[in-house]
């Protein structure tokens, strides 16, 4: 070999020296890098399945690097379980006299934490406006000055017209005298109308007529009536004349005459009989009457009783009263043979001292008991029982 060409022969490989070595650091450098990035969790991009790549550094062709990357495994399961991801990295480095090769694997398992979807409701409860509407009424009241300087209204309680009463109840006439003049005189009287010339008003309170001198202003007076215990139902007339005279600034005069229509309807009713303590010698029924055109209202029975020879025995019949004053009852039996009386030994005065049987008001079923003897006749006989409302 000639000086030149073991010149040549050194310079070749002065100058190939360098690079085999850089490329040999630079191979190891690499797989140091790819170590560290295994060794932080670093997962490579994920390439086709059974793809290799050769790469070939510098111009030594000795020198081969080969990179096979492996299938990379990924399961993904439902939310609640794990998620496991799986790459394989094969590195095969040749050098001068020996091949070697590095396999690193990676597993990467992401645990998957179940989420639950909560759902938060917040309720704002309002409360209800209750809305309240006051109305407030102001009344004035004003004193109105009559136009005339003497008036007079006359008005009747019960209002109704005609007024419903009863037997022996009352009602009440009001008289409002406005008077602005003194020594005035005013003169108050009622009286009744009837067709049969009867009174169905026993009394006025005060007795009239009344003479009396109205004030200065505004005055009041009360007439009351009373109506008969034994007024028959019917409609009647009551009128109330009231007059008033002064005769000063001028003088003024003024009368006014009031008709009412009072209806009396009748208070009492007979339910019905018994025979409380029947027996062989003493036994019966009875049937209701009807009498018309009596002066007082009046109720019959008819009453066939079988009985034995001087024996006693009782009938009681029962009476109601729809009025709000008591009412007493006249009674009469009629008989050939029989005898009675109504034993008032239950039973107390009637009112105001008048005759007969005691009804109080506003009863139903009120029981008065008939007390019998027979006499010498026995067998069927036929007694008749009269109640006759009774009372001024």
């Amino acid at each position: 070999m000639s000086e030149a060409e073991g010149a040549e022969d050194e310079g070749e490989y002065e100058s190939g020296r360098p690079t085999g070595l850089y490329l040999l650091v630079g191979v190891i450098v690499l797989l140091v890098v790819v170590s560290g990035m295994f060794a932080i969790g670093y997962i490579p991009p994920l390439l086709k399945n059974g793809t290799a790549t050769t790469s070939t550094h510098g111009t030594a062709q000795f020198i081969t690097i080969t990179t096979t990357l492996a299938p990379v495994t990924s399961v993904s399961t439902v939310a609640g379980k794990d998620s496991t991801t799986t790459s394989t990295s094969v590195v095969t480095s040749t050098l001068p006299g020996a091949t070697t090769t590095q396999t690193s694997t990676l597993t990467q398992t992401v645990s998957t934490v179940s989420t639950a979807t909560v759902t938060s409701s917040t309720v704002v409860t309002v409360p209800t406006v209750s809305t309240t509407t006051t109305t407030q009424t102001t009344t004035t009241t004003a004193t109105t000055t009559p136009t005339n300087p003497l008036t007079i209204d006359v008005a009747m309680n019960p209002s109704a017209s005609p007024a419903v009463l009863h037997a022996g109840e009352t009602f009440t006439i009001t008289i409002t005298i406005q008077n602005r003049l003194y020594n005035t005189a005013v003169s108050l009287y009622a009286y009744q109308v009837t067709p049969s010339g009867t009174p169905i008003v026993v009394s006025f309170y005060p007795q009239l007529p009344e003479n009396v001198y109205a004030v200065v202003g505004t005055s009041y007076y009360t007439i009351q009536g009373t109506i008969s215990k034994s007024a028959p139902a019917g409609n009647y007339e009551v009128d109330a004349e009231i007059s008033g005279y002064s005769n000063l600034n001028g003088g003024a005069q003024t009368s006014v005459t009031k008709q009412f229509i009072i209806q009396t309807v009748e208070p009492l009713t007979f339910p019905g009989f018994s025979f409380p303590t029947p027996t062989a010698q003493f036994n019966g029924t009875c049937i209701a009457l009807s009498f018309t055109g009596q002066t007082n209202p009046t109720w019959g029975w008819k009453c066939n009783v079988n009985a034995a020879p001087q024996v006693n025995g009782t009938i009681q019949f029962t009476v109601s009263n729809a009025a709000n004053v008591a009412v007493c009852i006249q009674t009469t039996i009629g008989s050939s043979s029989m005898t009675g009386y109504v034993n008032m030994n239950p039973y107390p005065f009637c009112p105001d001292g008048g005759p007969g049987v005691y009804v109080p008001a506003g009863t139903s079923n009120w029981p008065f008991t008939f007390s019998i003897h027979n006499g010498s006749i026995a067998g069927a006989q036929v007694v008749y029982f009269t109640f006759t409302r009774s009372g001024s």
